[in-house]
This record gives C-alpha cells, sequence and structure tokens, in this order.
C-alpha cells in the first residue's frame, strides 16, 4: 500500500510541477495580453489575437494534466482514505507536503491570473466602447458627405410666382 501511494505521490508531484510551468506561462500571456490592451489599435488587436489563441492553447495543455490528475489523486485519498488533504495533520507517504506545496503554488499563481484577466476584461469592454463610438462617429460623417454630395439636378422642385 504504502510503496503505491508513493509512486501515486511522485507521480502527481511531476503532473504538478508541469502544471505549474504551464500555469507561469499563461500567467506570462496574460501579463502580454495586458500590453497588447494598451498598445495601438492595429498592432495591439493582432497581438491580442496571438495572445489569446496562445493562452488557449495552453490551457488545452493544463486540462490534460488536470484530468490526468484528478483521476491519480482521487486514487491515492481512496488508497489513503481521506477526502481530503487538509484532513491529514501528519504525512502519511513521503512527497505529501511537497504536493500540498505545489498545489498552493499552483493556486496562488491561478490567483494572479484572475486578477489580471477581470482587469483585461474591463479594459477590452472599454476599447470596444470606444470603438462603438468611433463607429457612430464615421457613419455620421457618412451621412453628412453623402447629403452634401447630392447634385442639385436630382431635386425637383417648381418655382411659381404669383405676382405676375
Amino acid at each position: 500500500m504504502d510503496m503505491n501511494a508513493e509512486v501515486v505521490t511522485d507521480y502527481l508531484i511531476r503532473i504538478s510541477e508541469g502544471k505549474l510551468q504551464l500555469v507561469n506561462q499563461l500567467l506570462q500571456l496574460t501579463l502580454q495580453q495586458q500590453d497588447a490592451l494598451e498598445a495601438t489599435e492595429e498592432e495591439g488587436i493582432s497581438a491580442l489575437d496571438r495572445h489569446i489563441h496562445k493562452k488557449q492553447e495552453v490551457m488545452g495543455k493544463i486540462d490534460l494534466l488536470d484530468k490526468e490528475f484528478l483521476e491519480k489523486f482521487q486514487s491515492l485519498k481512496d488508497e489513503l482514505g481521506i477526502n481530503s488533504f487538509a484532513d491529514l495533520t501528519e504525512e502519511p507517504v513521503k512527497g505529501i507536503k511537497e504536493l500540498q506545496k505545489q498545489i498552493q503554488e499552483i493556486l496562488k499563481v491561478t490567483g494572479k491570473i484572475k486578477e489580471i484577466d477581470e482587469t483585461n476584461a474591463v479594459k477590452a469592454q472599454q476599447n470596444l466602447e470606444q470603438i462603438k463610438q468611433q463607429i457612430k462617429v464615421v457613419k455620421l460623417g457618412k451621412k453628412t458627405n453623402q447629403g452634401y454630395g447630392k447634385k442639385f439636378n436630382e431635386i425637383h422642385s417648381i418655382l411659381i410666382d404669383k405676382k405676375k
């Protein structure tokens, strides 16, 4: 029992290390996304698109690791007869404390990502509102120009002089 639990714990630590690397990569992409939202329109939009695409790729990899982690994590909890690692007062298997530390680090980084993403969402909404206003101004300008662009021969009006 202990040997299998140690092997699973070691495996979970390796998965967590990989996830931590990916989560840190996600944090860097989120920071780059924040910079792209501040950039000029054309380069900002293309950079933003690239960062979103890269983030989706990284999140896909994280999802795969999460799925594997959850399966093994549940089997380890079942083997140790616990519902949560928070229930542990001592280290029943070598590596559990290190695993808990890895999980806490991942949670800390994902918390930072969440904060930045919330700020980015607000900034993106503000940028969208600015673009909407610019579009309104352009449409109004087009209508105004169309009004001036009409030729007088298109207007059919007749003047009648009644004093004669």
